[in-house]
Protein backbone atom coordinates (compact mmCIF):
# COMPACT_ATOMS: atom_id res chain seq x y z
CA UNK A 1 0.00 0.00 0.00
CA UNK A 2 1.41 3.35 -0.79
CA UNK A 3 1.06 6.35 1.24
CA UNK A 4 1.13 9.49 0.01
CA UNK A 5 2.12 12.98 2.53
CA UNK A 6 1.50 16.25 1.10
CA UNK A 7 3.79 19.08 2.61
CA UNK A 8 2.26 21.92 3.47
CA UNK A 9 3.41 25.29 4.48
CA UNK A 10 2.52 26.89 7.75
CA UNK A 11 1.29 30.09 5.86
CA UNK A 12 -0.32 28.31 3.09
CA UNK A 13 -1.97 26.06 5.60
CA UNK A 14 -3.54 29.48 7.69
CA UNK A 15 -4.87 30.61 3.71
CA UNK A 16 -6.84 27.33 3.01
CA UNK A 17 -8.03 27.54 6.86
CA UNK A 18 -9.24 31.37 6.59
CA UNK A 19 -10.60 31.03 3.07
CA UNK A 20 -12.74 27.59 4.26
CA UNK A 21 -14.01 29.41 7.21
CA UNK A 22 -15.42 32.24 5.61
CA UNK A 23 -17.21 29.89 2.88
CA UNK A 24 -21.07 29.92 4.12
CA UNK A 25 -23.51 27.63 2.92
CA UNK A 26 -26.78 28.97 1.88
CA UNK A 27 -29.81 30.04 4.68
CA UNK A 28 -32.43 28.24 3.85
CA UNK A 29 -34.95 29.67 6.43
CA UNK A 30 -32.38 28.77 9.89
CA UNK A 31 -31.71 32.54 10.20
CA UNK A 32 -35.03 33.65 9.82
CA UNK A 33 -36.65 30.76 12.29
CA UNK A 34 -33.69 31.14 15.06
CA UNK A 35 -34.58 35.67 14.60
CA UNK A 36 -38.06 34.64 15.24
CA UNK A 37 -37.39 32.76 18.49
CA UNK A 38 -35.31 34.72 19.68
CA UNK A 39 -38.58 35.89 21.28
CA UNK A 40 -38.78 33.01 23.86
CA UNK A 41 -35.58 34.19 25.04
CA UNK A 42 -37.06 34.87 28.65
CA UNK A 43 -37.97 31.09 28.91
CA UNK A 44 -34.87 29.49 28.11
CA UNK A 45 -33.88 27.97 31.03
CA UNK A 46 -34.35 25.75 33.68
CA UNK A 47 -37.39 26.71 36.02
CA UNK A 48 -38.59 24.76 39.66
CA UNK A 49 -41.29 25.49 41.78
CA UNK A 50 -45.13 24.76 42.53
CA UNK A 51 -48.39 24.98 41.15
CA UNK A 52 -51.86 23.20 41.08
CA UNK A 53 -54.49 21.45 39.01
CA UNK A 54 -58.24 20.69 39.10
CA UNK A 55 -59.22 17.91 38.22
CA UNK A 56 -62.96 15.90 38.85
CA UNK A 57 -63.51 18.55 41.25
CA UNK A 58 -60.39 17.30 43.22
CA UNK A 59 -56.90 19.97 43.67
CA UNK A 60 -54.05 18.51 43.38
CA UNK A 61 -51.26 20.00 44.29
CA UNK A 62 -47.69 19.77 42.34
CA UNK A 63 -44.31 19.97 42.36
CA UNK A 64 -43.05 20.93 38.89
CA UNK A 65 -39.77 21.41 36.85
CA UNK A 66 -39.50 23.00 33.50
CA UNK A 67 -36.64 22.79 30.95
CA UNK A 68 -36.32 25.27 28.42
CA UNK A 69 -34.07 24.90 25.44
CA UNK A 70 -32.59 26.19 22.35
CA UNK A 71 -32.20 23.14 19.87
CA UNK A 72 -31.55 22.14 16.04
CA UNK A 73 -28.96 25.81 15.70
CA UNK A 74 -31.45 27.59 17.15
CA UNK A 75 -34.47 27.19 14.93
CA UNK A 76 -36.69 24.96 17.46
CA UNK A 77 -37.27 25.64 21.73
CA UNK A 78 -37.56 22.65 23.36
CA UNK A 79 -39.33 22.25 26.36
CA UNK A 80 -39.40 19.70 29.27
CA UNK A 81 -42.19 19.71 31.85
CA UNK A 82 -42.79 16.88 34.63
CA UNK A 83 -44.82 17.67 37.61
CA UNK A 84 -44.70 15.40 40.97
CA UNK A 85 -47.45 15.53 43.48
CA UNK A 86 -47.93 13.35 46.67
CA UNK A 87 -50.26 10.90 47.41
CA UNK A 88 -49.62 10.34 51.21
CA UNK A 89 -46.13 8.59 51.54
CA UNK A 90 -46.31 8.37 48.07
CA UNK A 91 -44.52 10.55 45.07
CA UNK A 92 -46.27 9.94 41.73
CA UNK A 93 -45.40 12.09 38.23
CA UNK A 94 -48.79 13.62 37.04
CA UNK A 95 -47.57 15.59 34.21
CA UNK A 96 -44.94 14.53 31.96
CA UNK A 97 -44.49 16.62 28.44
CA UNK A 98 -41.97 17.12 26.07
CA UNK A 99 -42.57 20.16 23.32
CA UNK A 100 -41.12 21.29 20.36
CA UNK A 101 -42.04 25.07 19.66
CA UNK A 102 -40.81 26.42 16.11
CA UNK A 103 -41.70 29.59 13.73
CA UNK A 104 -42.94 29.71 10.44
CA UNK A 105 -40.99 33.48 9.28
CA UNK A 106 -42.44 33.48 6.29
CA UNK A 107 -46.31 33.57 8.01
CA UNK A 108 -44.66 34.88 11.26
CA UNK A 109 -46.54 32.16 13.28
CA UNK A 110 -45.27 30.08 16.32
CA UNK A 111 -46.71 26.61 16.80
CA UNK A 112 -46.18 23.85 19.35
CA UNK A 113 -46.31 20.17 19.49
CA UNK A 114 -46.76 18.38 22.94
CA UNK A 115 -46.26 15.05 23.66
CA UNK A 116 -47.45 13.53 26.82
CA UNK A 117 -46.64 10.53 28.45
CA UNK A 118 -49.91 8.98 28.08
CA UNK A 119 -49.28 8.78 24.50
CA UNK A 120 -51.26 12.08 23.74
CA UNK A 121 -50.19 14.43 21.02
CA UNK A 122 -51.01 17.73 20.61
CA UNK A 123 -50.65 20.90 17.61
CA UNK A 124 -51.24 24.47 19.22
CA UNK A 125 -50.70 27.84 17.14
CA UNK A 126 -48.63 30.14 19.92
CA UNK A 127 -49.42 33.65 20.67
CA UNK A 128 -46.23 35.37 21.57
CA UNK A 129 -46.51 39.25 23.05
CA UNK A 130 -43.70 40.52 25.09
CA UNK A 131 -42.94 37.95 27.38
CA UNK A 132 -46.12 35.86 27.35
CA UNK A 133 -47.50 33.07 25.15
CA UNK A 134 -50.83 32.08 24.79
CA UNK A 135 -52.28 28.20 23.49
CA UNK A 136 -55.13 26.84 23.62
CA UNK A 137 -56.43 23.34 23.88
CA UNK A 138 -59.75 22.54 22.30
CA UNK A 139 -62.05 19.66 23.69
CA UNK A 140 -60.14 18.37 26.47
CA UNK A 141 -61.91 16.06 29.53
CA UNK A 142 -61.94 19.32 31.40
CA UNK A 143 -63.68 21.08 28.18
CA UNK A 144 -61.48 23.99 26.12
CA UNK A 145 -58.94 25.55 27.85
CA UNK A 146 -56.51 28.53 27.11
CA UNK A 147 -53.18 28.91 28.68
CA UNK A 148 -51.16 31.58 29.86
CA UNK A 149 -47.42 31.62 30.24
CA UNK A 150 -45.96 34.80 31.82
CA UNK A 151 -42.70 35.81 32.72
CA UNK A 152 -43.68 37.96 35.61
CA UNK A 153 -42.14 41.23 36.79
CA UNK A 154 -40.09 39.75 39.93
CA UNK A 155 -38.91 37.17 37.41
CA UNK A 156 -40.68 34.07 38.19
CA UNK A 157 -42.99 31.76 35.30
CA UNK A 158 -46.71 32.06 36.05
CA UNK A 159 -48.76 29.91 34.08
CA UNK A 160 -52.85 29.68 34.49
CA UNK A 161 -54.93 27.24 32.67
CA UNK A 162 -58.31 28.99 32.32
CA UNK A 163 -61.30 26.07 31.15
CA UNK A 164 -64.45 27.41 29.12
CA UNK A 165 -67.25 26.86 31.88
CA UNK A 166 -70.86 26.40 29.89
CA UNK A 167 -71.87 30.13 30.09
CA UNK A 168 -68.57 30.64 28.19
CA UNK A 169 -67.27 32.15 31.64
CA UNK A 170 -63.64 31.07 32.60
CA UNK A 171 -62.76 29.19 35.54
CA UNK A 172 -59.04 29.09 36.74
CA UNK A 173 -58.13 24.73 36.79
CA UNK A 174 -54.06 25.28 36.68
CA UNK A 175 -51.78 27.70 38.10
CA UNK A 176 -47.79 26.99 38.06
CA UNK A 177 -45.41 29.41 39.66
CA UNK A 178 -42.01 28.40 38.63
CA UNK A 179 -38.53 29.96 39.23
CA UNK A 180 -35.35 29.82 37.41
CA UNK A 181 -32.29 28.13 38.60
CA UNK A 182 -29.27 29.69 38.73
Amino acid sequence: MVHFVARVSAPALCLLVASLSSAQAPDHGGKAQAAGLKKLEFMVGDWEGTGFIEAGGRRIDFIGTEKVAYKAGGTAVAVEGLHKAKFGDREMVIHDAYAVITFAEKEGLFSMRAQLANGQRNDFALEVKGSSCVWNLKGSPMGDVRYTMTLTPAGEWLEIGEATQADGSLKKIFEMRLRKKA
